[in-house]
């Protein structure tokens, strides 16, 4: 790669010689939630990872621990619960940047470019609306749960908050990813309308196969 070739790439690998001042500024800002978005996938996916491994510990503990002397935790159900709350959650916002979610989009193929990016706006927005709601009263909860000193009716006496705290972020996550993305394709298609230029898919710097590099 030559000096002015370098000069014109961002450092995720993307062209910008030809993009506007405005496009350059979503980037930027896109790279920042990517930057967040990408560390908690690799968080949910290793919980994922473990909560697979301290399953099967617990079953064959349970099964054969009095004969290889290794102990059960007789937790499972409970700390598994947490961690595929915490690893569903949290990965929701990433999912959601990288269009990984189940979408129905029987019209889609029939919409002009310009249309589609509308229909996404609307998606985007809607989603957002959703998980805000789910958002706010979640930690409406945890606020209470943490002034009451509730606790679960487990063996482990889990103070409640703690996994309402995580379900929370998670939600926050989705909820600011949503709007982030609803923000970003109005610019986008603000830029479309008055320059006629081609729109950069938000999710274009995660590394999409079928973007432009």
């Amino acid at each position: 790669m030559d000096e002015s070739t370098a000069a014109n790439t961002e450092p995720g690998g993307h062209a910008v010689a030809n993009l506007s001042p405005t496009l350059q500024r979503i980037r930027v800002y896109s790279d920042w939630l990517d930057a967040v978005l990408i560390r908690t996938a690799y968080f949910s996916g290793g919980l994922f990872a473990l909560t697979a491994f301290f399953i099967t510990y617990d079953v064959l503990a349970r099964k054969w621990g009095h004969v290889v002397g290794i102990p059960s935790t007789r937790v499972t159900d409970e700390i598994s619960g947490y961690l595929l709350v915490l690893a569903g959650t949290w990965g929701m916002a990433y999912t959601l940047r990288t269009e990984g979610h189940v979408r129905i989009d029987v019209l889609l193929p029939f919409m002009g470019r310009k249309l589609k990016a509308i229909a996404d706006f609307i998606a985007s927005i809607t989603t957002g609306f959703f998980a805000f709601v789910i958002c706010w009263k979640s930690w409406v909860l945890v606020i209470d749960s943490i002034e009451t000193e509730i606790t679960s009716s487990t063996y482990l006496l889990t103070p409640l908050y703690i996994p309402q705290t995580i379900l929370s972020i998670g939600f926050t996550l989705l909820a600011i990813t949503s709007f982030a993305l609803a923000a970003f394709q109005i610019m986008e298609l603000g830029v479309m309308l008055t320059r006629g230029e081609e729109a950069v898919p938000v999710r274009q710097s995660l590394g999409d196969p079928t973007g432009p590099g």
